[in-house]
């Protein structure tokens, strides 16, 4: 606020003024102009600092929002994690899977993987963890879209590695269980775009929508679970012959 002298010489010098615009005519006119020039002059401090804490309190305000939606949205993906288990999306640099662990990958697990299969897996992922090793000691690092879209590449490498180690039996269930694992992975998505969409609108229903958020992502593990014993078969499948 400007301060209570500021509004007192404010009005005093308006007596003789319509607005901070274009002066009255009266006998005391330049005198009037030279008070009233003064009186800006001593007050625009006063309001550049109230402007200033006006935009400073609006830029806090947004920080604030933000922090809502980041603490947020990071509950519900901590939530998300301990839920998930395997199903060949075990996280990797950048948030992307380079590898898949054949004795706990919920997929994996209902194939019945031979001593041999799991030998070769186990390879191909110390393979992939090569690859991305390489990666984080690349100079420049790759960051951003670029390091996602490479760290997909060595993701849809290892798992056409993986398909091919399987046997002719193996293989349509071990699509059908991947494609279960995408669509799971949707709808986390879409639950967590939908909670940050609401948190943005309105930081107060931060707590509704982690619940609703929560709720979504462990229906999506239950349809996933089920998906998964339809399709692939039961987890701890006995191995092949």
């Amino acid at each position: 606020m400007i301060p209570i002298w500021g509004e007192e010489v404010q009005r005093s010098a308006g007596l003789h003024r319509e607005s901070w615009g274009a002066p009255r005519l009266c006998g005391h006119h330049n005198r009037c102009e030279q008070w009233i020039e003064h009186v800006e002059n001593r007050t625009a401090p006063a309001r550049q600092v109230t402007w200033r804490a006006s935009a400073g309190q609006g830029r806090m305000a947004n920080v604030n929002k933000l922090m809502v939606s980041v603490a947020v949205l990071t509950l519900c993906a901590t939530a998300y994690g301990a839920q998930r288990g395997g199903g060949g999306t075990r996280p990797g640099g950048g948030g992307v899977s380079v590898t898949m662990d054949p004795k706990t990958d919920q997929v994996l697990t209902r194939l019945g993987l031979t001593d041999a299969q799991i030998t070769a897996i186990e390879k191909i992922n110390t393979e992939a963890d090569g690859k991305k090793a390489e990666l984080d000691k690349a100079d420049p690092k790759p960051k951003g879209k670029e390091l996602q879209d490479k760290l997909k590449a060595i993701q849809e490498e290892t798992r056409k590695k993986v398909r091919e180690a399987l046997t002719a039996e193996q293989q349509p269930k071990f699509d059908a269980g991947m494609t279960a694992v995408a669509d799971r992975d949707a709808k986390v998505k879409a639950a967590r775009d939908e909670m940050n969409a609401t948190v943005k609108a309105d930081n107060t229903k931060k707590d509704e929508a982690k619940k609703t958020c929560d709720d979504k992502i462990a229906a999506a593990k239950t349809d996933l679970e089920k998906a998964l014993d339809e399709k692939v078969g039961k987890a701890g499948a006995a191995a092949t012959k």
